[in-house]
């Protein structure tokens, strides 16, 4: 009898701790997700600000303290746009987002075509890119760019200074 009780009480004790770590595991895979789903948002959030040409919006969601590259250079880049060209559509497809720590790397493929200012004529870029977004205090925020460049294409030196990727 005492066998059954200390062979139930240690198969209670081993459900209890295997349902403990798998409920560890759930927990982190939702706050990955979690994360995910907010890099996604913030970049879709980049995207709108771009678009609208919204230079305070844009630059709000970049942590211009933690930037790798040049913000001053980035920031400058991505005015030039706003001035040198129109948007007229932008597509993008995600890869994949992954973790390293606090920080996630968001890889896609994009499309844009855009107009020159007093131009009729359509101009198509495609491209892959790595941005690296940061959580700060629970938001994240972009702090690199790097492959083919999404903002700023429009200024040389900020074309020549953004680090290349591989596929």
């Amino acid at each position: 009898m005492y066998k059954n009780i200390l062979f139930l009480l240690f198969l209670t004790v081993a459900t209890l701790s295997y349902a403990t770590d798998n409920s560890k595991k759930n927990v982190y895979v939702y706050m990955q997700q979690n994360q995910g789903s907010k890099v996604i948002s913030t970049f879709k959030q980049m995207m709108k600000y771009y678009q609208d040409e919204n230079e305070a919006g844009f630059f709000s969601l970049v942590d211009k303290d933690n930037f790798i590259e040049d913000f001053m250079l980035f920031r400058q880049a991505v005015e030039n746009d706003f001035r040198a060209y129109d948007v007229v559509d932008f597509d993008y497809w995600i890869e994949k987002i992954t973790n390293d720590g606090t920080k996630k790397y968001l890889y896609l493929k994009w499309d844009k075509k855009y107009t020159a200012p007093n131009s009729s004529n359509i101009i198509k870029k495609q491209g892959y890119t790595r941005l690296l977004f940061e959580n700060t205090n629970g938001n994240f925020k972009l702090v690199e760019v790097a492959g083919d460049v999404l903002f700023g294409e429009s200024l040389k030196q900020w074309r020549e200074a953004v680090p290349k990727i591989s596929r």
